[in-house]
């Protein structure tokens, strides 16, 4: 009834061109899959065109794989759902955004309050605050775990998910995450599926429910529970070994089949093949990433975990406790980037601050802003930290929000070296400057995630607004 009334599919079959949808009985023939709706052909034109599902995986494959993938805005700003914000960028209104990270005491896009470029922006919320995923991706590169407060700056827990859309790849970086623990009871779900490869597991390679043990009343049978997909790791209960389910535990289970015991909830199965096809495969616990969780370090996830638009990725966290900054409040710092120019065309300026010698340079930071008309009003051409938040300041905001910067990452760049070779920066005496450069340093993870080939072959890549390029995405 589900399948026909809400997927549009037909009972059995009357019109080509349709999903046709049967009975199958626990009894019936090939697939045998009890939880899940067999799909037990589809005409296209004539009776010999049927094409038969014949295997269980063929009964869980999805009709549509390469759908277009759904969007949603970082963080909810209408937690009341009044109407002022929301999540999903096709409907909620985006101006609330772009008017949180440009009214922040931070800086924006692409210009931060120390007057130097800005890879992303600060959306400001309070601790705690929920952060989701921006688009269906994968995530390449962690740490988690990290007392918010360990660096002054603020928390150094990130997350960084790669996408693709239409043939194109970018990258989505949350950092200033809460400092939740990467184990097996948070409700962060990549959390909990990298903890998984610490222990002995099970991974699926095809969706798959869990199975309870019903021992009484006889016959002893295994009963279907709420399942789990593709690329899912499941912790194995304590020696636990594959065996043949028709032996003790479920007489009616498919022929050559195997189950394993899981580490919870009690008395629960997976199976590992059914009907001589795999279902999942044990995998040996990970010791060097429990080493690296345990000791908050960088992770490039060598098996990257499946996130989807709007899946929950952490929480915003206490902002950070150097002065000045503990005036700005707590936010997440939101970041897009591509390996290549995604955004073209009228209305997308490309600022090319690539040389690194001049990263740290305020003076070649204004006069390529002012080059592509986004500020002026500065005859000496120089922006001052105190002409930073005046209202008559000419900015051109909108301009701001379309710019495509390229430039060096700045988790990547050596910061103390930056700041010393600046003249700008001149004024500041070696040993606090130096300071600073340390300090900044200690929030790189580029070179640390960039050894699991997670990232673009050059730390120089191109820079988007990430909320002008959701929208972009969401609404072609």
């Amino acid at each position: 009834r589900i399948a026909l009334t809400k997927c549009g599919f037909q009972e059995r079959w009357q019109q080509p061109h349709r999903v046709s949808v049967g009975e199958v009985g626990r009894d019936g023939p090939p697939p045998f899959n009890p939880f899940a709706v067999s799909i037990s052909t589809v005409r296209r034109r004539d009776p010999h065109d049927d094409e038969f599902v014949r295997t269980y995986k063929g009964t869980v494959e999805p009709l549509y794989p390469n759908k277009a993938g759904s969007f949603s805005f970082p963080i909810n700003l209408d937690p009341a759902g009044l109407g002022a914000a929301g999540l999903d960028p096709r409907v909620a209104p985006s101006e609330p955004f772009f008017a949180n990270t440009e009214g922040g005491a931070a800086g924006s896009y692409p210009l931060g309050l120390s007057r130097l470029w800005h890879s992303g922006v600060h959306l400001y919320a309070g601790a705690g605050t929920e952060v989701r995923a921006m688009a269906d991706g994968e995530i390449v590169g962690v740490r988690g775990g990290e007392a918010a407060t360990h660096k002054t700056l603020g928390s150094r827990n990130f997350v960084l998910i790669k996408h693709e859309h239409r043939q194109k790849v970018w990258y989505s970086l949350y950092m200033h995450l809460d400092g939740g623990a990467i184990d097996a009871a948070s409700a962060v779900h990549w959390r909990k599926k990298l903890h998984a490869q610490t222990v002995d597991h099970v991974l699926l390679k095809a969706p798959a429910p869990t199975f309870t043990h019903r021992a009484l009343p006889a016959p002893s049978r295994l009963l279907a529970e709420p399942g789990f997909t593709t690329g899912d790791r499941l912790a194995k209960a304590a020696a636990a070994a594959a065996a043949d389910p028709r032996t003790a535990i479920d007489p009616s289970a498919p022929p050559n089949s195997e189950v394993i015991k899981l580490a919870a909830p009690p008395d629960t199965y997976v199976y590992l093949k059914i009907d001589n096809e795999v279902i999942a495969e044990e995998v040996a616990a990970d010791a060097a990433l429990g080493n690296s969780i345990a000791a908050n370090g960088i992770i490039a996830l060598a098996n990257p975990i499946r996130v989807c638009a709007g899946e929950l990725i952490g929480y915003v966290a206490a902002g950070p406790t150097a002065a000045p900054l503990n005036t700005h409040g707590d936010f997440v710092h939101v970041e897009a980037f591509s390996a290549t120019q995604i955004l073209n065309g009228d209305g997308h300026a490309l600022l090319d601050a690539s040389a690194v010698a001049n990263a740290a340079d305020r003076k070649q930071v204004v006069l390529k802003l002012k080059a592509a008309g986004l500020v002026g009003g500065l005859p000496d051409e120089v922006l001052r930290d105190t002409d930073f938040h005046q209202a008559d300041l000419p900015v051109n905001q909108h301009g701001m929000r379309s710019a495509v910067l390229k430039t060096p990452s700045q988790w990547e760049l050596d910061w103390k070296a930056a700041l010393a070779a600046s003249t700008t920066f001149s004024f500041m005496a070696d040993a606090p400057r130096d300071a600073l450069g340390d300090l900044m340093n200690e929030y790189r993870w580029w070179a640390d995630v960039a050894a699991g080939n997670g990232l673009p072959a050059s730390s120089t890549v191109f820079h988007f607004h990430p909320i002008a390029l959701l929208l972009h995405f969401a609404l072609a």
